[in-house]
């Protein structure tokens, strides 16, 4: 048997000339998580970009608020890239 007819064997559609696809089962629970992150990160995102929109003249306090709101929309960044990169790997 040649490398061509192995592959075909084990892959019914390769005689076709369909290319041959890994896929991967994405859980409930992975869904959920991913969701909610994303959701997170939006928030947090849209708040930042509110409060550093609309504040003129931010007192210490605000600040504050612009600097955790920024820190927690690119920390929910990187926990979607850790998600993707978890599932794709």
């Amino acid at each position: 048997m040649t490398e061509i007819d192995t592959q075909s064997a084990a892959h019914p559609g390769a005689e076709s000339g369909a290319p041959i696809v890994a896929t991967k089962e994405i859980s409930a629970h992975f869904k959920l998580v991913f969701i909610a992150s994303c959701i997170f990160t939006a928030a947090f995102l849209a708040a930042w970009l509110s409060m550093a929109v609309f504040c003129n003249a931010p007192t210490p306090a605000m600040t504050d608020a612009l600097n955790g709101c920024k820190l927690f929309a690119g920390s929910g960044f990187g926990a979607i890239l850790g998600l993707f990169g978890g599932k794709v790997s």
